[in-house]
């Protein structure tokens, strides 16, 4: 990568296993019966989301699909944003960097695959786009990386979204993250682990997240080894031949996130 600014690495300070969709709880704070004030209390906030947050909570209540509504992604930012800003000793609250977790459930073998069920996308895709936002050369924010994950897992057609499948989408972040960091070698021996279907969809998790996070991805941070390697990944996204590239790829992301 292009020289630019240094990177922060990972630390353990951040548990975003006790952070809390908004609509867990719904019911009762948006009801009109658990709480009749609301519509009040959101009017007279003069925030300018308030109506998005309002007319979220009751389309919700109507049973409209999360993936139909827009501004749930309004949500789902600010409300990640304001936990992290109240988590206490973080330098920087809102790093991507700093999303590494405690001790945590082990994950069941198939387990992300079938809280996927259902929709289009897999855990190799999930791990594909955590690549992608991990390794950009303009690191996003965590406030920006998991609202757009989880808005694109609900659009693509989960049977369920719980607190389990956010678990384990937050699990994978600090899994690939210390992959990636570790060695080639660990990097690589996961990738070797996917079929020709895993390897596509990793690839096209990966293309997804650089595609629709341009500034994270600029072409003025890319040099020419960098490009060679991103092209590469775009044609495994078509084919699923990883086993030749895995190697080369797996150096190169150490190299990218080590830098």
């Amino acid at each position: 990568v292009a020289q630019g600014t240094p990177r922060p690495h990972l630390s353990t300070q951040t548990d975003l296993r006790s952070f809390k969709p908004p609509f867990w709880n719904l019911e009762s704070d948006f009801s009109p019966l658990g709480n009749p004030e609301c519509p009040r209390t959101l009017e007279s906030s003069r925030d300018p989301d308030a109506a998005s947050f309002a007319a979220t909570a009751f389309a919700l209540l109507n049973k409209r699909d999360l993936k139909k509504i827009p501004a749930m992604a309004i949500i789902f930012e600010q409300t990640i944003a304001a936990w992290l800003n109240e988590t206490d000793g973080l330098a920087d609250p809102t790093d991507l960097s700093e999303a590494v977790l405690p001790e945590a459930q082990a994950e069941t073998p198939g387990e992300l695959d079938r809280l996927l069920e259902g929709g289009s996308l897999s855990a190799a895709w999930v791990v594909g786009y955590i690549s992608a936002a991990y390794l950009a050369p303009n690191r996003p924010d965590i406030t920006q990386v998991l609202p757009k994950l989880l808005n694109e897992i609900m659009a693509s057609g989960v049977m369920a979204f719980d607190r389990r499948l956010l678990d384990l989408v937050v699990l994978r972040l600090e899994q690939v993250s210390e992959l990636i960091d570790e060695s080639p070698d660990r990097l690589a021996e996961m990738l070797a682990t996917f079929d020709q279907s895993d390897a596509c969809n990793w690839a096209r998790g990966f293309c997804v997240f650089r595609t629709t996070n341009k500034r994270s991805w600029p072409a003025s941070r890319l040099n020419k080894d960098d490009k060679a390697i991103l092209r590469a990944i775009e044609a495994i996204a078509n084919t699923g031949d990883l086993a030749v590239e895995a190697k080369f790829i797996a150096t190169w992301a150490h190299a990218l996130a080590t830098d």
